[in-house]
């Protein structure tokens, strides 16, 4: 299964650095769609599966101050991929 592009051609993350939630707002509507979040390490600290679409809401959680990276995938299509900041 090789992992491809997608066509998504806008997304908006807001707040961005957050404190308590964020928003990623896409240009289409995703169907079973997840969102891996992971640490500047490469560990993936986080995962949200069966999202649909075009707002997805990320609470903070038990999640520790600082950077990470975003990918949001439909299938093996990587849609989107960005960086978020979580402060204090």
């Amino acid at each position: 299964s090789e992992l491809k592009e997608g066509k998504l051609s806008y997304i908006s993350i807001f707040p961005n650095p957050f404190r308590h939630n964020i928003t990623l707002k896409t240009d289409i509507s995703l169907s079973d769609a997840s969102l891996l979040l992971c640490d500047l390490t490469g560990q993936c600290v986080r995962r949200i599966d069966h999202l649909s679409g075009n707002i997805i809401l990320v609470e903070k959680e038990n999640l520790e101050p600082g950077l990470y990276l975003f990918r949001l995938m439909e299938g093996f299509v990587e849609m989107a991929t960005g960086k978020i900041v979580l402060i204090e």
